[in-house]
């Protein structure tokens, strides 16, 4: 075994950590990664006066909490991946398809000029591309792991709440 093999080796048995709990979907104990998301919402409060009597007006606020560590094991972030996964691709498929079609025949009546078939590969290029970019966002396993806590949770915590995984939290500004 050369060097850059040997390398390579230990690079990925340091992707591969056990997670120090089991997994919060099987329960499992198995190599994975820890999520962690964040939900917050807006709130209202009473106002008090200095007196300390509550005043009939209503304080809004907005609060965003960042909810605990969750484990998920990799087995489980590949099942719910492939879920997502197989229904965007076959719709991206049918997409790809129905505009291929669509070409033929645009192509067949193109001494014509018939324009009915100029719509119809529109949309469905659209659609292919709308595909794709749904395709790629399921590649993207760290949000995708948060992505799964959060509806994981979201019955715990409520409906009421709106989520945020690591990523948006990080691009999220809060005004003071």
């Amino acid at each position: 075994m050369t060097d850059q093999e040997a390398t390579t080796d230990n690079g990925n048995k340091d992707d591969q950590q056990v997670l120090d709990k089991p997994c919060a979907k099987c329960g499992i104990q198995r190599a994975g990664k820890i999520a962690k998301f964040y939900y917050g919402g807006e709130f209202e409060e009473d106002d008090q006066s200095e007196l300390g009597k509550i005043v009939k007006r209503k304080r809004v606020f907005f609060r965003v909490m960042a909810s605990d560590d969750i484990p998920i094991c990799d087995q489980c972030l590949k099942k719910y991946q492939l879920t997502r996964l197989i229904p965007s691709a076959l719709a991206g498929l049918f997409s790809l398809a129905a505009l291929v079609v669509s070409a033929i025949r645009f192509y067949g009546t193109f001494p014509d000029w018939d324009p009915l078939y100029l719509p119809i590969m529109t949309f469905f290029l659209y659609g292919l591309i709308h595909m794709l970019f749904k395709v790629v966002d399921q590649l993207n396993t760290p949000v995708l792991r948060d992505k799964m806590a959060i509806e994981m949770n979201k019955r715990r915590l409520g409906r009421q709440y709106r989520y945020f995984t690591q990523d948006e939290h990080r691009r999220f500004k809060i005004k003071k």
